[in-house]
């Protein structure tokens, strides 16, 4: 009975293929300009192209990927030309929580008839019976072919640019096509913002995604004064550089839960204008001189103190009660008076904590004041209050310097002790609301700054009173701060290493629209030095050798399942296919392969006690989803660098995929094989349901080989054909 189960479950999986009408090679599409069109910009007036005409376009880009397909089209939005835009999209297909998820979407200039934009994300089930075919050298090749047949007039003045590291994330699945990025050069220096983006399928070698934000605009000859050398000794000079704390991240980019020291420049400038010299914002405007810096403050660490180890918060909330009435006395001393209700809520997560609030109001609100406070509904604390005001006139504005004092003095009354703790960050409120003084406060932690947590403090400029007060200051667990570099030896690891590009740039005015003409600028990359070695976390000059597409493992077998892996950020350097797998990585090739497509909330849903898994190990978030999706017990031993045998690696797969229940009957499921006898018996049904399932299959002399170690390369293989079992949503 159950060997029919097993076979009616691997026709159910052959069943939901999709049909596949279209080949791995694309045929090229032909770019077409719909026809001669008058630039409408300055007088606001377009002759548009119709929608039919706007879905040709697609049509003909993406022959294999619309047919069948009823496109919506709407007109909506503008270009970064200015043009008026269509915007398509395939019938939505509800697989997240809340919202629709459109296979297939996109853009195309309502004047010129250009596509602009492309994206093609299918549900797993469309890769059932497909293995993937292409390295990404192979997808390069096809990238570069698409590139000259749709964008001819632009595609030499284009510089492939050198991709980023890979980088692992255990919160999302797979992604199963090769993305590559060309600038838009003109006389050798890139356009900043002008790129074309094209992604190809591993699987198929179609064109899945792309994205052209490239203008018409005519650059004349720019003019430097500044080199590049000069403009690091201002950015230095002028910003410099502070200590903070800073979420550490892994070697592949993945931010973990521990808090470490670190330098910064001490500016929010985007640009150093290549003729002056001056700062620039990201708007191309130049920054006065008090907006140069984040902080204007001196920060002194404090060494050698006790390591901080706040206890996590609990996850249960507090009773509705406690919270209305701590609600009720936060009024009372704000002056309100009144009966207070429930008249909301939210949340947030990020590393290592996840928060919920309750929001109370006045039930007879009779001034119309819209006030409402926010209870923490773990901690039954005030973290918000908000109350809004008429857009009267404003005669005699209170000043900036009159309204901080009032702001520290709200922080006094209402989060005593913490008025110590703090900073005043003075360019976080550069953009604020009309008629608002809007102060932000960041943590000190060790004397430097921890801006995860911060009290933010709104002053109306018409009467001088609180409009908001929102506190943002959660548990902190942090070793003792021992030792630090020096400032002096950090700008001089800066000087040496430091990234900055020399790009055009265009000034934009409040509506982002461009005004002048563009000019030559150096672009300011955001570097993170490590405060205890001097390593540069990123934001350093880029090794052109550091990420070259030809891997070592090119030859081999499973190349293209390998180099799938690789584009994952699943695969450590330069590796040895046929070398075994630790379990470590083996868990993170199932999990993300496995994990449904749909957004994961980055709040730890489940502690791990796994003896040889500490709290602060890089892949922490990794061991705690596979325990909460049941891959792994969330208990015991783990031997994270121990290696994984093929009918472990089936159990896990099985796990992942949701089957645990069917491998749990008591009855045997057969697996046809020579040496099913070594198979455990407690894994024989996980065995016999991966091999129905063509996830793990036997040798060429039916041997599973079930107590083997299991290669790069065979999971490389089992990860690219367990994607198009993995759920669809939650």
């Amino acid at each position: 009975m159950w060997k029919t189960r097993v076979a009616l479950i691997c026709l159910m999986v052959f069943a939901l293929t999709v049909p596949e009408p279209v080949l791995a090679t694309n045929s090229i599409p032909i770019a077409m300009p719909i026809a001669n069109q008058q630039d409408g910009s300055a007088t606001g007036e377009y002759n548009m192209i119709s929608r039919e005409e706007a879905t040709q376009s697609i049509i003909r880009a993406f022959p294999e990927l619309t047919r069948g397909v009823e496109l919506k089209m709407e007109q909506e939005g503008y270009s970064s030309d200015g043009h008026p835009i269509w915007e398509f999209g395939s019938p939505e297909t509800g697989v997240r929580p809340g919202s629709g998820h459109r296979v297939l979407s996109g853009s195309v200039d309502a004047i010129t008839g250009r596509v602009l934009t492309m994206n093609y994300n299918p549900l797993p089930e469309y890769y059932q019976g497909k293995q993937v075919k292409l390295t990404r050298e192979q997808a390069l090749q096809k990238a570069q072919s698409f590139l000259a047949a749709m964008a001819p007039e632009i595609k030499d003045s284009l510089k492939l640019a050198q991709g980023i590291i890979p980088s692992f994330n255990p919160n999302t699945s797979l992604t199963t096509y090769y993305s590559f990025c060309w600038n838009r050069m003109v006389d050798g220096v890139a356009v900043n913002w002008e790129q074309v983006m094209i992604g190809v399928d591993a699987y198929t070698g179609l064109i899945t995604h792309y994205n052209n934000s490239c203008k018409e605009t005519q650059f004349s000859p720019g003019k430097i004064n500044i080199s590049q050398e000069q403009a690091i000794a201002i950015l230095l000079n002028q910003a410099g550089v502070y200590p903070a704390y800073k979420y550490s991240t892994t070697k592949d980019g993945h931010i973990t839960e521990q808090i470490i020291p670190v330098y910064e420049l001490n500016t929010e400038a985007m640009y150093i204008d290549a003729l002056t010299g001056k700062f620039l914002n990201y708007q191309g405007q130049e920054l006065p001189q008090e907006q140069i810096k984040i902080y204007n403050s001196e920060f002194t660490s404090l060494l050698n103190g006790p390591a901080t180890n706040e206890p996590p918060l609990t996850e249960t909330e507090v009773d509705p009660r406690q919270a209305q009435e701590a609600a009720r006395q936060f009024l009372l001393a704000a002056g309100f008076e009144g009966e207070i209700i429930r008249s909301g809520g939210g949340g947030g997560s990020g590393p290592g904590y996840k928060e919920e609030h309750w929001s109370y109001s006045l039930r007879n609100d009779e001034d119309d004041s819209g006030l409402r406070v926010e209870i923490d509904a773990y901690t039954g604390e005030v973290t918000g209050f908000y109350k809004s005001e008429g857009n009267s006139a404003i005669s005699n504005p209170v000043s900036w310097e009159q309204a901080l004092p009032i702001a520290r003095q709200a922080i006094k009354k209402h989060s005593p002790g913490k008025e110590n703790l703090l900073v005043l960050k003075p360019t976080a409120g550069t953009d604020y609301e009309p008629g608002k003084h809007i102060f932000t406060f960041v943590r000190l932690l060790n004397g430097i700054p921890f801006d995860r947590d911060n009290i933010t403090v709104t002053i109306s400029q018409q009467t001088g009173e609180l409009l908001g007060y929102h506190i943002r200051w959660r548990p902190v667990q942090c070793r003792s701060l021992n030792q630090m570099l020096d400032q002096t030896r950090v700008q001089a690891i800066l000087t040496q290493q430091l990234n900055i590009e020399l790009v055009h740039m265009s000034t934009l005015d409040k509506n982002y629209k461009e005004t002048g003409e563009p000019r030559l600028a150096y672009l300011i990359s955001r570097p993170r030095v490590d405060a205890h070695s001097g390593a540069m976390i990123y934001g350093g000059k880029i090794d052109p050798t550091a990420n070259s597409s030809k891997a070592p493992f090119a030859s081999h077998w499973s190349a293209p399942a390998l180099s799938m892996l690789n584009e994952n950020g699943l695969l450590t350097d330069t590796i040895n296919p046929d070398e075994a797998i630790t379990r470590r990585e083996a868990l993170k090739a199932v999990l993300t392969s496995t994990n449904p497509r749909a957004y994961y909330s980055y709040a730890r849903s489940k502690q791990v006690e796994l003896v040889d898994i500490k709290a602060d190990d890089p892949d922490y978030e990794t061991f705690a989803l596979a325990a909460n999706r049941g891959i792994i017990s969330p208990r015991g031993q783990f031997n994270p660098e121990g290696y994984i045998n093929r009918e472990e690696l089936a159990v896990w797969v099985i796990k992942s995929l949701g089957y645990d229940n069917i491998a749990q009957i008591k009855n045997p499921i057969t697996t046809p094989v020579k040496d099913a006898g070594k198979i455990s018996a407690n894994r024989y049904n996980y065995v016999g349901l991966a091999y129905g399932l063509g996830i793990i299959t036997p040798d060429e002399k039916n041997n599973l080989r079930p107590l083997d170690k299991v290669s790069r390369a065979e999971l490389a293989m089992i990860a690219s054909r367990i994607l198009a079992l993995a759920p669809s949503g939650y």
